[in-house]
Order: C-alpha cells, then sequence, then structure tokens
C-alpha cells in the first residue's frame, strides 16, 4: 500500500486577503464568525510516466482557502485553486516506469458568518495552464 503524505497547503497571506470585514454587522448583533469544511477528493490512479489531475469541490456558498495533498510518489505540477474560487485541484506527475500510484486531496472550505464575508481567490488554475504547467515540468525533469 502506498504511504500517503500529506502535504498541508497553507495559504494564510490569502486567507487573511479572502476575508471582509463588514462594517455593518448583517448578523443583528450576533458574533461574526468563520465555518469551516474539509473536502475529499476521490483517489486518482496515476499511470507509470503519466499525469493525473484531481479536484475537490467545496459546498455552496464556501469558498476554498487551502489544500493538502496526499501524493505517495505522485510529483506535484501545479496545486491551486480553481479560477471560481469553490474548488482546489492538483495535477500530479507519476516519475515510475512500472507502477501506478494514487493522487488525491484534501480542499479546506470557508465561509463567513453574520458580517463575516469569505471571498475566493483570484487566481485559478484554467486547463491551459495544466497543459502549459505539465510541458515545463517534463522540459525541466530532461534537464536533470
Amino acid at each position: 500500500m502506498v504511504k500517503r503524505i500529506f502535504v498541508p497547503v497553507l495559504l494564510v497571506a490569502a486567507v487573511l486577503a479572502m476575508l471582509v470585514w463588514s462594517p455593518v454587522n448583517a448578523g443583528g448583533g450576533k458574533k461574526a464568525k468563520l465555518q469551516f469544511r474539509s473536502v475529499v477528493s476521490a483517489d486518482r490512479t496515476v499511470q507509470p510516466s503519466g499525469f493525473g489531475t484531481v479536484r475537490a469541490r467545496c459546498p455552496k456558498g464556501f469558498a476554498a482557502t487551502g489544500a493538502g495533498l496526499a501524493l505517495g510518489a505522485i510529483e506535484p505540477v501545479i496545486d491551486m485553486p480553481t479560477p471560481n474560487g469553490r474548488a482546489w485541484l492538483s495535477d500530479g506527475f507519476n516519475p515510475s516506469a512500472s507502477t501506478p500510484f494514487e493522487h488525491s486531496l484534501v480542499v479546506r472550505c470557508t465561509r463567513g458568518r453574520n458580517g463575516l464575508a469569505v471571498r475566493p481567490a483570484s487566481v485559478g488554475a484554467a486547463p491551459e495552464e495544466i497543459a502549459e504547467a505539465r510541458e515545463a515540468f517534463l522540459a525541466a525533469r530532461e534537464k536533470r
């Protein structure tokens, strides 16, 4: 069984940038607070010398604020929120010439309550960015 190593991706600066304190307490005097959920992606088998993308989507009303990868032997290529900020994706490469490995992730989802709003990050991975990252990754591997 592949030993999974969770690599936490903490985007403290991004989370702080996404938090917006409303000057008017929309909660009718209730204390503003954050609510969190963790969502696990499905496992993806990445074939030898191949790429695999996994994605975990936050529930409605939540924004993706960080993620942790279950890489095992998979080498990360791209790891970021989706363009709409409601999901996280990770693309990885299997360096083995003969053994398939699993790839998955856990996304941390956040929403504000009672006047505290969470806004999605303004960056995200579009399909063409994944293709460009894969090309750059393979080019760098060839130079090793």
